[in-house]
């Protein structure tokens, strides 16, 4: 895919198998965007402590340099990402919250006798809003979906409103697939075309179908406490 000015900044994968729920997952450099999950992966990697008193003490080291090798090539991939696709007025998060996040994602890990790691982290991309805290991915299952029609479209790391960054929605193929993943009915997004023209009921790029918005809160009973 090319972004601004023409240059060349990610590449779409190719989506799973037929009859699965196709991701939209996108790669800039070294680090991994899945829209649909709103995570990112990337990989790290350190050998055991030949000096360790043992496996098992070597290990936990190596898996604590892992995550920090797996930070420091986010931080890089970051800094190839641009401002348009970042999506956040304030650009990308410092360097210490990426290393915090980092130290506390979910992680596949590959453990070697030797205690030498090989790990792949998945980063809520609330965890890397920048200034917010493991707090910010908590509310990601609340958040809207959108499905992606046009192949051209950019879906964004964060998002922002009222010149603030927020959590972006999360971004699907198709209706189906965001439905599998929210568990909640599709409906209009407010100010939605609804439709192409010579294309009835197709959806608009990004903001035709939104799934799983927040509902508003519920008005509280008179006399109630």
């Amino acid at each position: 895919m090319r972004g601004l000015a023409g240059i060349v900044v990610a590449s779409w994968l190719v989506a799973p198998a037929a009859g699965l729920a196709a991701p939209l997952r996108e790669r800039f450099g070294a680090a991994t965007v899945d829209f649909s999950a709103g995570t990112v992966s990337v990989e790290g990697a350190a050998a055991g402590d030949l000096h360790a008193p043992g496996a098992a003490v070597a290990r936990v080291r190596a898996e604590r340099l892992a995550r920090a090798v797996a930070a420091r090539r986010l931080a890089e991939a970051l800094t190839r990402v641009p401002a348009a696709r970042l999506g956040c007025p304030a650009g990308a998060p410092e360097a210490a919250q990426i290393e915090a996040a980092a130290a506390r994602a979910p992680a596949t890990i590959e453990w070697s006798s030797d205690g030498s790691v090989a790990l792949t982290l998945a980063i809520p991309l609330g965890e890397l809003l920048p200034g917010a805290g493991p707090e910010a991915a908590a509310s990601d299952g609340s958040r809207a979906g959108r499905v992606v029609e046009d192949p051209g479209a950019s879906p964004t790391w964060f998002g922002a409103a009222a010149g603030r960054c927020t959590t972006a929605p999360r971004y699907f193929h198709t209706v189906a697939d965001a439905r599998e993943a929210l568990g909640d009915r599709a409906r209009p997004a407010p100010g939605a075309a609804g439709s192409k023209a010579g294309a009835p009921g197709a959806l608009p790029a990004i903001v035709g179908v939104v799934i799983g918005a927040p509902r508003p809160a519920a008005a509280p009973k008179r006399g109630a406490r």
